[in-house]
């Protein structure tokens, strides 16, 4: 008899609030299915605990039984020096309950090494496990504010490399690891590494992640029929992309397996095999079945296809047929007639950016692009080029999942046929209040662009690229942000798709147009009448006829209803903010405390002139109106340490910013030259220029008058030290009050480095 067990972990920490409705969710759904469940929360849920809890796991699991580890909670990235000694290194963290406690030599949260090597033996004991991380990494946005990111929002400076180091001198099994991934245990995760998973407020009023409940809702329907992992996924995670676009989750390891068993399915369509030489086979067709580069698949032969005979990743493309690189198993040496490849694990998808043209700007936007985790440089397999964003009057890049855009923000389309035939050209845009509109209205069949040819939607007719406005539909409530979608179409033959426009939310309901589409409508016209309406806007035509050729590209942005706030031009040698999205729609936490930054050290490295330190913060206020409190510290040979920097009160969130400044006594001291410049009625406007569009809902603007109000005092505070000898912005950073204004030391030992000055600090919090 199978004997099914489940470790369920919830750390309900740094302001979520859902973590405990997860973790009765998960224990309902798994004791309904049999299993025997270990939970553990609050107190429980410490590092000790959890470790415990997976011990207990390993020792009474053997071959045959069934083994699940859910967690849910927060996610941590460490970013310091010290966790960027090589490329191999692990820096990711699950967040226990107790990880506030951390010192430089008690790291308290579980390294992503840590829990590798825990699934590693518990799969040495038991091959049938799942593992469930309702958690993330790194916080982009959120398209409502309701919605939560399940991610630390600070860079942390705990020195986790140090931690796996001791580790594995102690013993830790780092042998057991497969270095392509455990072969073993079917993971689900809530997002790609780049992004952010949430929870948030359902329909019943409940407080819950939503990959947590997207899992049990999918296991629910599924009921005691025998999916696999990967129909389960579909589900969850066409769901979860209807809620929260930025979020796509993922499944890893043997995914067709069928639920909570070791027994595969042949449900996922197989691929033929034709090998071209010792090291490489083709998959015709593959492009057409939504194959990528990066997909890897098992090769097996039918009927049972047991055993795995090799392993291949896809390399590229020859037309339509995919090329891969081949690993045979074992003794076998190449690959018999008749066999077929499965897919074991699908890539993420990168976004192909092109950036035309030569000069500094366009090497820095190739860089980008090469850095970005969720772009990648044009190939010749690629046919579109970029969509990019025109910032502070400069393209740029835009983040194509999950940007966010604002309220008379101007973006242009590059559009570019590099075919051999003439194509035609539709890009429609799908709006934040559900209208459907042919941005290219002149030509409703479609642009028409030969071979070669290119056209710039947003590049006026006097050659100055000026972009095309966005702007926030009138009568749509101006409370969050909400998605709009950017769809370009490619077809070989014209197709007027006027049929499927349709006005917002003012005109007739949304959706008919569509309906009709679904059912009556062309290829071209189903495609979009999908996208528009169809789940999570995945682009899925039926079948297509053989003379119409065609392509799609997607673009899905944030528009928020708040003008874009003014850009900070100040930089600081070390600026360790949560990411700008976060700090403009993070919900905000309304408590009050007393806050005491103090710098604990300071060292000048070299010859290097100062002899001021000049401190400005920036804090919320109940009433939503920012305020700021300025210091300066004269000292006379060594730099100032275990000094305090500021103490007062502080609401939602805190912004500080230091500067080390050399001027021999003739400028005045900073909070003098702030309050010739900016009063309270000079913060009341800052704060007021983003509330035009959200006065009928003012809680919209509040996150982002703190950060308007900061940046434009940042940048009044270094200009006006700008007339002393030299001034050096060395740090920058905001605390939120849902993270307790980041108490403790920063960094948690050492110092910072910031170009020839280091520094730590130290933040203490009381409340009434």
């Amino acid at each position: 008899m199978v004997v099914r067990r489940a470790l369920v972990v919830g750390a309900e920490t740094l302001g979520l609030t859902g973590v405990h409705n997860d973790v009765q969710a998960m224990s309902s759904v798994l004791a309904d299915r049999g299993f025997a469940v270990d939970l553990r929360e609050g107190h429980a849920a410490t590092r000790a605990g959890i470790l415990d809890g997976y011990e207990k796991l390993i020792s009474e699991s053997a071959q045959g039984d069934c083994a699940v580890v859910h967690f849910s909670g927060h996610g941590a990235l460490f970013s310091s020096e010290e966790n960027r000694r090589g490329p191999q290194e692990d820096v990711q963290s699950i967040v226990p309950m107790d990880f506030a406690q951390s010192t430089a030599d008690d790291f308290l949260g579980i390294s992503s090494l840590e829990l590798r090597v825990l699934l590693a033996r518990l799969t040495a004991n038991c091959r049938n496990a799942l593992v469930v991380l309702d958690c993330c990494h790194a916080a982009h946005m959120s398209r409502d504010p309701d919605m939560r990111p399940r991610a630390t929002t600070h860079p942390a400076h705990l020195d986790v490399a140090a931690h796996n180091a001791r580790r594995v001198r102690e013993g830790m099994r780092i042998d057991l690891l497969d270095p392509v991934g455990n072969p073993n245990a079917v993971r689900l995760v809530a997002c790609a590494p780049e992004q952010t998973s949430y929870e948030y407020t359902n329909g019943k009023g409940v407080r819950i992640g939503l990959m947590t409940e997207s899992f049990c809702l999918a296991l629910a329907e599924a009921g005691a029929q025998r999916v696999t992992w990967t129909a389960l996924m579909g589900r969850i995670r066409r769901r979860v992309e209807l809620l929260a676009p930025t979020q796509r989750p993922e499944v890893e390891g043997p995914s067709r397996r069928f639920l909570f068993e070791e027994e595969g399915s042949d449900e996922v369509g197989a691929l033929a095999v034709v090998p071209l030489d010792r090291s490489r086979i083709s998959l015709p067709a593959a492009r057409l079945a939504g194959v990528a580069v990066g997909d890897e698949f098992t090769v097996a032969e039918p009927p049972d296809e047991r055993p795995v005979l090799a392993d291949i990743a896809v390399q590229g493309f020859d037309g339509l047929a995919a090329v891969a690189g081949v690993t045979f198993r074992g003794a076998v040496a190449a690959v018999p007639v008749g066999a077929v490849a499965r897919p074991s694990q699908v890539a993420a998808r990168p976004w192909p950016v092109r950036v035309n043209g030569t000069g500094a700007t366009a090497d820095r936007l190739r860089a980008a692009i090469e850095a970005d985790p969720v772009l990648r440089a044009v190939t010749d397999d690629d046919r579109d080029a970029p969509v990019l964003a025109d910032v502070d009057g400069e393209p740029r890049p835009l983040d194509l999942v999950g940007a966010l855009l604002h309220h008379d923000d101007r973006v242009y389309v590059k559009l570019r046929n590099e075919s051999n035939r003439a194509l035609f050209f539709n890009v429609v845009d799908l709006g934040a209040d559900s209208a459907v509109t042919l941005v290219l209205h002149a030509d409703r069949s479609g642009l028409l662009l030969d071979a070669g040819e290119e056209y710039v939607i947003g590049l006026h007719g006097d050659g100055v690229l000026q972009g095309v406005a966005l702007y926030w539909p009138d009568g749509l409530p101006a409370g969050v942000p909400r998605l709009e979608t950017v769809l370009v179409l490619v077809s070989s033959v014209r197709e007027d798709l006027t049929a499927v426009c349709q006005e917002g939310l003012r005109g007739f309901p949304p959706g008919q147009p569509m309906s009709r589409a679904l059912r009556t409508g062309s290829t071209l016209q189903r495609m979009l009448a999908h996208a528009a309406i169809g789940g999570a806007r995945e682009i899925v035509p039926e079948r297509v006829r053989a003379s119409t050729k065609y392509a799609t590209r997607r673009l899905d942005f944030l528009l928020s209803p708040l003008e874009r706030p003014p850009a900070e031009t100040t930089r600081f040698l070390v600026d360790v903010r949560p990411e700008r999205s976060v700090r403009l729609l993070r919900p905000r936490s309304g408590d009050t405390a007393t806050v005491e930054i103090r710098l604990t050290e300071l060292v000048l490295h070299g010859q290097v002139p100062g002899d001021r330190v000049d401190v400005v913060v920036v804090v919320g206020g109940a009433d939503g109106v920012p305020s700021y409190r300025a210091r300066t510290i004269r000292f006379d040979g060594a730099p100032p340490s275990g000094v305090v920097l500021d103490r007062g009160e502080a609401s939602g969130q805190l912004d500080l910013a230091v500067w080390v400044t050399a001027d021999d006594g003739a400028v005045a001291e900073l909070p003098e030259l702030l309050a010739a410049r900016v009063g309270p009625a000079g913060l009341r406007k800052m704060a007021g220029r983003l509330a035009g569009r959200a006065s009928a809902q003012p809680w919209a603007a509040a996150a982002p008058a703190c950060a308007v109000a900061s940046a434009e005092i940042v940048d009044i505070a270094d200009g006006l030290l700008s007339t002393a000898n030299t001034r050096t912005a060395i740090y920058r950073t905001t605390v939120l009050a849902s993270e307790n204004f980041g108490a403790g030391r920063h960094p948690e030992r050492k110092l910072l480095r910031a170009g020839a000055f280091s520094l730590a600090h130290e933040i203490s919090v009381s409340r009434p």
